[in-house]
């Protein structure tokens, strides 16, 4: 089980408490009757109101995981801060017991306030990833910005 904490304040290694709504994943799993926290997960590159975690979504299998961080503010590179609350979605896949970060997903036409990775959605197999941007603003055909908020829903596999 995966639960997001958007408002969570630790550093990228999760310790403290400077960066502000930063965000963070527990994940938990079952032992006997018991929940055990087994890892708590942070973006690589964890920032002030990014909100890691708003969304989150598993495989069936319970190896892949992608986590929405809408606020978060990187180009469509994934570089820099200067497209605030562009978003961005975080792939993590489990490997012999440990949670890595695979990929950081971001739309390729990623704007100031799309808020891509507000909800996400993982198939069953993990192969498929889909994140919604309810403030994106193309029209139809999935370019310009003449169509303010309409939003889209990008799939990557």
């Amino acid at each position: 089980v995966a639960v997001g904490s958007r408002y969570e304040d630790s550093d990228a290694l999760g310790n403290g408490d400077s960066v502000s709504n930063s965000g963070a994943v527990y994940v938990f799993s079952k032992s006997g009757v018991s929940w055990l926290q087994e890892t708590k997960l942070k973006a690589d590159n964890t920032g002030s109101s990014d909100q890691f975690g708003r969304a989150v979504s598993m495989s069936s299998d319970g190896t892949k995981m992608a986590v929405g961080a809408f606020l978060e503010d990187s180009d469509a590179t994934g570089n820099g801060d200067g497209l605030s609350s562009s978003g961005a979605v975080y792939v993590f896949t489990k490997i012999t017991g440990s949670w890595t970060q695979e990929v950081k997903l971001k739309a390729n036409d990623a704007g100031a306030s799309d808020e891509f990775g507000f909800a996400v959605a993982i198939s069953s197999n993990g192969t498929k990833v889909a994140s919604g941007a309810y403030r994106e603003d193309s029209d139809v055909s999935g370019s310009g910005d003449s169509h303010n908020n309409s939003g889209a829903v990008y799939i990557y596999e």
